[in-house]
């Protein structure tokens, strides 16, 4: 069942990454860290659409997070960057290439490895003490970073702004994952817990900089960051914050060897997506400019 549920939760994902990276693009470059960036987004039909499948892959993975654990659910949500890249393609008429049908075979099946490797068992040993200092360290440094860019109003590097956006998302599925621990105690327990108020609280900073960083429109950069370091970090903060293991107990060298495995192929299958998504982008521009002439 948790297996199950994060696929749907990633395909809810993938559908909203293409809205929602469509509506980023199309936003005035000087609204970039900005709440400007945020109310301009939420006027954009793309992102509206978006919406939708977002809000499917969030209750997905939710409840996915409340039955199994983060070093499962997140891996098997990368899946959504294999979906993405399969319904561009169908929107653009276009056939997978030659790398990328290896990179998606891989991907399936060292994923379905690890999965089967590291198994569904669960912990359930969340430090208090930990989660506040790791949030306040996560989320505090994402504000200092938005604080930085409104005083200096100039670009931030894209690799800064999408290490954060990675590292905020990270550590939110791990706050899922706590609330869900919680929920499995009492359903008031869960909404007077402090977790789902940062979680709640850290969410339009988690947009923001994600958003911003796609609309920098380096994908070559933002793309792997965010595909792969968004699981290495909730799987790591989920071994420190609620105690759940990386790696199964046996066949630890074959568990790491299929993450890391994954993990490349992931990146291949990112890269290969940010050339398809700039030349459409450049393609369209030049469509544009064409038709203003």
């Amino acid at each position: 069942m948790v297996v199950s549920l994060a696929l749907i939760s990633a395909v809810g994902f993938a559908c909203a990454s293409v809205g929602q990276y469509r509506a980023s693009r199309a936003q005035a470059e000087h609204l970039n860290m900005s709440i400007g960036l945020l109310t301009g987004l939420f006027r954009s039909v793309d992102f509206l659409w978006s919406i939708g499948f977002d809000v499917v892959g969030i209750a997905g993975q939710f409840v996915a997070l409340i039955f199994g654990p983060i070093s499962v659910v997140q891996p098997v949500l990368s899946l959504g960057l294999v979906l993405a890249i399969v319904i561009e393609r169908r929107l653009a008429r276009r056939s997978l290439s030659v790398v990328e049908l290896l990179a998606t075979l891989a991907v399936a099946l060292l994923l379905t490895a690890f999965v089967v490797l590291r198994g569904t068992s669960t912990t359930e040993a969340v430090s208090s003490s930990l989660t506040v200092l790791v949030s306040l360290i996560v989320f505090g440094g994402c504000a200092i970073l938005y604080l930085v860019a409104k005083r200096t109003k100039e670009r931030l590097p894209t690799l800064l702004v999408a290490s954060f956006g990675a590292l905020s998302l990270g550590c939110a599925s791990v706050l899922e994952r706590e609330v869900g621990l919680q929920i499995d105690v009492g359903v008031v327990h869960a909404l007077t817990g402090y977790q789902l108020w940062i979680l709640l609280a850290s969410a339009p900073l988690s947009l923001l900089l994600t958003q911003s960083a796609f609309q920098f429109g380096e994908l070559k950069i933002v793309l792997p960051i965010l595909t792969v370091g968004e699981p290495l970090v909730a799987m790591v903060l989920g071994r420190f914050m609620v105690g759940e293991p990386l790696f199964p107990s046996q066949n630890l060298l074959w568990g790491l060897a299929a993450l890391i495995g994954l993990a490349c192929s992931l990146i291949v299958l990112a890269r290969s997506e940010s050339i398809f998504r700039s030349a459409v982008s450049d393609s369209t521009s030049a469509s544009s400019e064409g038709d203003g002439s």
